[in-house]
């Protein structure tokens, strides 16, 4: 009965510090845990705020460069509205530049227009009279411009031919002689040096030819412009060789018109004649032009 009641108590005794220590380190575990997730949770804060911090930071990085962004592009604007207000500018003193020298030629030109006209006027009176010796072998018309002088030659030219007519060739002469007499004047325009110009010096001669409106053969556009041309170098070679208008000196073109240049003068009588026509139209046209181009170029006064 004792030994019975002693091995119990024994037992509870033992259970009570089993129990005990089990509790005691249970206690320590949990108290362990709940430092280490203090420490976690702690841990976990400090992350927490210093992510909460780069965040700002990245923020105030990033509203930075945007802001730099901003200004750049504010730049690049500036400068491209800079770039584009100094060529306008540029283009406008171009321009104005530009302007200035038009008024200034055409000022200038309409001077030497006045200064040619006179000058033609005083050719028209040689020619004139040069037209009454030539006309029984020549039918010839002056027509004159306010500062050129064309001297239109009737008929000239057998169809289709280049050839000028024997009878013909003193006449052109005779007109290549007084042409150069005329442009062989001084005249009242100065030079940047001072000295005044020979008329040859500012005027040209332009010789035309013209053609009818037949052709050698049909649908060829080509053979009046071959032809007309033709005759204008067949007179200027004549003009060069007998009248002594020879470049440089004398300065001359010459230019194919078919039969779509400057239409001969005739009456209604005339113009009724086909066959009279179109004989009128096989003709050159002599003229002297200004040449203003190099007037202006070269200052003169």
């Amino acid at each position: 009965m004792d030994d019975h009641s002693s091995l119990s108590w024994i037992g509870f005794t033992d259970l009570f510090l089993h129990l005990f220590i089990f509790f005691l380190a249970g206690f320590m575990l949990l108290k362990y845990f709940a430092a280490n997730e203090a420490i976690k949770a702690k841990m976990a804060e400090e992350t927490v705020s210093k992510f909460e911090e780069c965040q700002k930071k990245q923020g105030q990085c990033e509203k930075l460069f945007d802001t730099a962004k901003y200004n750049f592009k504010n730049l690049m604007v500036c400068r491209n509205q800079k770039t584009q207000f100094e060529n306008a500018l540029q283009q406008c003193k171009v321009e104005l530049a530009t302007t200035r020298k038009l008024a200034s030629d055409s000022k200038k030109r309409e001077e030497l227009a006045t200064v040619f006209g006179n000058i033609i006027s005083q050719a028209l009176s040689v020619l004139e009279k040069l037209k009454k010796d030539m006309e029984s072998n020549l039918p010839i018309q002056i027509d004159r411009r306010p500062d050129r002088l064309f001297f239109d030659m009737g008929v000239s030219f057998s169809f289709n031919k280049t050839k000028i007519p024997p009878k013909q060739k003193r006449a052109i002469v005779n007109i290549g002689n007084t042409f150069r007499k005329i442009l062989d004047r001084q005249v009242p325009i100065r030079k940047p040096d001072g000295n005044s110009y020979y008329l040859h010096e500012i005027m040209r001669i332009v010789i035309e030819g013209h053609a009818d409106y037949k052709k050698r053969r049909k649908g060829d556009k080509l053979t009046n412009y071959t032809v007309s041309k033709d005759r204008a170098f067949a007179v200027m070679k004549l003009l060069m060789d007998k009248s002594g208008l020879v470049p440089p000196k004398y300065k001359m073109s010459i230019a194919g018109f078919a039969e779509f240049g400057r239409q001969p003068k005739l009456s209604e009588e005339e113009q009724a004649n086909e066959n009279l026509v179109r004989r009128r139209m096989r003709r050159v046209t002599i003229s002297i032009v200004p040449n203003y181009d190099e007037l202006l170029m070269e200052g003169g006064k």
